[in-house]
């Protein structure tokens, strides 16, 4: 070939590798090895030579594509990952976004809760004020009255309010917190109150609270609140019935389990006990079997030297 006869005019070595066809058809890849043999200065032969490297040019395509084909799949697995940390991404925007959301609603709702914690302690504290002007008012117009049915009454209704103030304060501002009331503690703290407010001399009639079962008595003010004025009723008209002419004696408010997921509350004196024409009369046992009502209870009111009051 041309280049070959360059390359022999030139005096240089020719190698190149060239594919043959074989008479059976198949393709030969040889290594042709062409080099001048010069005598005085001339060209004057050359010698020629034929390598098969058939295998190795074989052996060199597939690594070929077997790098063709892995650069290949290169390409498509970083593509998947590429496409793959874009959507990472984009799922991390929007967490940082929905924690930022949730960031503002929680301030938004402890700022709320704030708020709600104000109202409250605003609406309690208008409430005792309300409490109070109504007893004083109450006081003013008892003194003023010379009837002494009519002097009773409000004296009573006094009493009356005292004691929704009482449970107003207990629930209020001594209170754990207003969904859950310790029930059994907020008893026994009515007791202690109530002993000290109407007892009428100090020491003489002990009012005492006990209660079971403690760790399932906690109730939210939809129940307390009742059961609380169903106490103050029964004890109050105990101290003020069962122990007259400087009698000493015992008040107890028991709350049992009776099982089947139903409590009973028991209120009882040691006193001269209750006659029988009292059971039905006073606006006070009357009030206490509306509240039973009220929190789906029974009230079971019993008379006698045995000492029983009020039982729920």
């Amino acid at each position: 070939s041309a280049r070959v006869e360059a390359a022999m005019a030139a005096r240089r070595t020719f190698i190149e590798e060239v594919p043959f066809r074989a008479k059976d058809g198949r393709e030969v890849w040889v290594s042709m090895f062409v080099s001048p043999v010069v005598e005085d200065g001339r060209v004057v032969q050359h010698f020629a030579s034929f390598l098969d490297i058939s295998d190795r040019v074989a052996r060199e395509r597939e690594l070929r594509e077997a790098k063709e084909a892995l650069d290949r799949q290169v390409a498509a697995r970083t593509k998947r990952l590429q496409q793959a940390n874009a959507r990472l991404e984009e799922e991390v925007e929007r967490r940082r976004r929905t924690e930022a959301t949730l960031r503002d609603a929680l301030a938004q709702g402890q700022e709320d809760i704030r708020y709600r914690d104000f109202l409250i302690r605003e609406v309690n504290h208008r409430t005792k004020n309300a409490l109070q002007l109504a007893v004083s008012l109450l006081g003013v117009q008892a003194r003023h009255v010379d009837d002494a049915t009519c002097r009773g009454a409000l004296e009573t209704a006094m009493g009356r309010l005292r004691r929704v103030g009482e449970v107003h304060a207990l629930l209020a501002y001594r209170g754990d917190g207003p969904d859950g009331i310790d029930f059994p503690d907020y008893l026994r703290r009515l007791c202690r109150d109530m002993e000290e407010c109407l007892s009428p001399a100090p020491g003489r009639v002990a009012v005492e609270g006990e209660a079971e079962e403690e760790e399932e008595a906690v109730w939210g003010p939809d129940l307390v609140v009742p059961l609380g004025l169903i106490v103050g009723e029964a004890v109050t008209n105990a101290l003020m019935h069962a122990f007259p002419e400087g009698r000493a004696g015992r008040v107890r408010v028991g709350l049992r389990a009776n099982g089947g997921g139903t409590m009973r509350l028991l209120v009882e004196d040691d006193g001269v006990g209750m006659p029988a024409e009292r059971r039905a009369g006073p606006l006070g046992l009357r009030l206490v079997e509306m509240f039973a009502k009220q929190v789906k209870g029974r009230a079971a009111i019993e008379a006698g030297r045995g000492g029983q009051g009020a039982a729920v």
